[in-house]
């Protein structure tokens, strides 16, 4: 993570959804923000289109 402060961004989840987040988070010894990171780049890694 970089040294300076990155901006926040917030958004709402379902109570269930942010349960299991942060059972994960706990278990794997990660914050939520954390993981909510990487499951976004992944995301967006995963659907760039390929320009023609």
């Amino acid at each position: 993570m970089s040294a300076f402060r990155q901006p926040l961004t917030a958004f709402r989840l379902p109570p269930e959804l942010l349960a299991e987040l942060r059972e994960v988070a706990r278990a794997s010894g990660s914050s939520a923000s954390e993981i909510i990171r990487e499951a976004l780049r992944r995301y967006l890694e995963s659907v760039k289109v390929i320009p023609r």
